[in-house]
């Protein structure tokens, strides 16, 4: 299942928010905003389309920019 609790502020282009997955893979073909993700529990492997694997875990932080393509 999948939690969600963003705050956003459209007019100057910034959100926040805690989002919490269980396990489960996505596909983005061109990530639609800069991203920035601080890791509180579990992990995650990152595949860009040019073939980078990285992995991220608890206490990890990333941005991932507009324009990003890989698998979650």
């Amino acid at each position: 299942s999948i939690k969600d609790a963003t705050l956003e502020d459209l007019f100057k282009g910034f959100s926040a928010g805690i989002y919490e997955a269980g396990a489960s893979s996505h596909d983005f073909e061109s990530y639609r905003e800069d991203e920035f993700m601080y890791f509180l529990k579990g992990s995650v492997t990152l595949t860009s389309k040019d073939g980078t694997v990285t992995k991220i875990v608890a206490g990890d932080a990333v941005t991932l920019p507009k324009g990003w393509a890989g698998r979650w």
